[in-house]
C-alpha cells in the first residue's frame, strides 16, 4: 500500500500540451533519463502486445505518416485489425485531448483502434462515437467498475485526471480540517507519472484499493516483466516511492526524489496529492 494526500481549491484555464523535466542533478539524470525513455517504449509495446497475446480485445493506437508502412506491415503480419477514428494534429508532450484536422500532413497522426477482428473494432468505433467509455474501457480490458467511474468523472465532472475522485472513493480515506485528504492505495494503480511514460496500469481506477483494478494491473506487470524485467521493476519502484502531484492554475507539477516535472493541465479544481508520504 502507498499513501495519498490531497487538497482541493478552484481555478480555470486551458493550455497547449507540453511536458518538461528538471532533473535534480546531472548524476540523477545520467542514471534515470535512459530508463524513462525505455519505460515509455515498454508501456507502448505492452499496450499492443496485450491484444496480440489475446489478453484483451482492443488497443487504441496512433499511426503516423512517417511510419504508416512499417506499422501497417506489423499489424497485418500479426493478423490484427486497425480501424481509424480521427485525424489529429501532432503535439509535443502529453495531452488530455486530440486536435482534430481535416487533412493529414507530416505534422499529424491517425487515432484508431487495433483489435483481433473487425467486429470488435467496429464495436469500439461505435462506442467512441457515442462517448460510451464503459464499452470502450471494457474492450480495452479495464474493470467495469473503473469504466463506469471514468464515464461519470469524464462526462459529468469533467475530471480528465481523476486522482481526487479515485481517492475520495477509496475506503479508509481521511480528510483534515484544511481539506487535505489521506488515502492508502496500491502502487500498481498509481497513474501520476503517466505523462512521462511511467505507468503499469494504463487506466484510472475507481479507487486506489480496487481489487478488480489490482488484478488487471498484476496482469500488465507480469507481461511487462516478461518483456523487460529490469525496466518493469524500476517502473514499479518509481510508482511506489514518495511523490507529489499538484494541479494549480491548470498546470500539473510533479515532484519526486529524481526530478521536478511540469505538464499542461486542464480546466478543473486545483488539487494536491502526496503519494506514499
Amino acid at each position: 500500500m502507498a499513501t495519498l494526500l490531497i487538497t482541493v481549491t478552484a481555478h480555470m484555464n486551458d493550455l497547449k500540451p507540453f511536458v518538461k523535466i528538471a532533473w535534480k542533478s546531472n548524476s540523477i539524470k545520467n542514471e534515470w533519463a535512459e530508463t524513462f525513455r525505455v519505460a515509455g517504449q515498454l508501456s507502448f509495446k505492452a499496450e499492443y502486445e496485450m491484444v496480440k497475446q489475446n489478453l484483451r480485445k482492443a488497443n487504441v493506437f496512433h499511426m503516423t505518416p512517417q511510419n504508416f508502412d512499417t506499422q501497417i506491415e506489423t499489424i497485418t503480419k500479426d493478423k490484427l485489425v486497425f480501424l481509424p477514428m480521427l485525424k489529429s494534429k501532432s503535439y509535443s508532450g502529453f495531452s488530455h485531448k486530440h486536435f482534430p484536422i481535416d487533412k493529414l500532413d507530416m505534422d499529424s497522426f491517425v487515432y484508431g483502434v487495433v483489435t483481433r477482428d473487425l467486429e470488435t473494432a467496429n464495436k469500439f468505433v461505435e462506442a467512441s462515437k457515442h462517448s460510451d467509455h464503459v464499452t470502450q474501457g471494457q474492450l480495452l480490458g479495464y474493470p467495469k467498475c473503473c469504466c463506469e467511474a471514468f464515464q461519470n468523472n469524464w462526462l459529468n465532472k469533467h475530471a480528465l485526471d481523476p486522482c481526487y475522485e479515485a481517492a475520495i472513493n477509496t475506503l479508509g480515506h481521511k480528510i483534515d480540517d484544511d481539506k487535505t485528504m489521506h488515502v492508502k492505495g496500491y502502487p500498481l494503480l498509481n497513474s501520476m507519472l503517466r505523462y512521462f511514460g511511467i505507468k503499469i496500469s494504463p487506466f484510472f481506477p475507481c479507487n486506489f484499493k480496487c481489487d478488480n483494478a489490482l488484478k488487471v494491473g498484476e496482469t500488465w506487470f507480469k507481461l511487462m516483466k516478461s518483456m523487460d524485467e529490469d525496466v518493469a521493476n524500476k517502473i514499479e519502484g518509481l510508482l511506489n516511492q514518495p511523490l507529489t502531484w499538484s494541479l494549480h492554475k491548470s498546470i500539473i507539477y510533479i515532484k519526486t526524489p529524481q526530478f521536478l516535472g511540469v505538464v499542461n493541465g486542464y480546466d478543473c479544481e486545483n488539487k494536491d496529492v502526496i503519494w506514499n508520504e
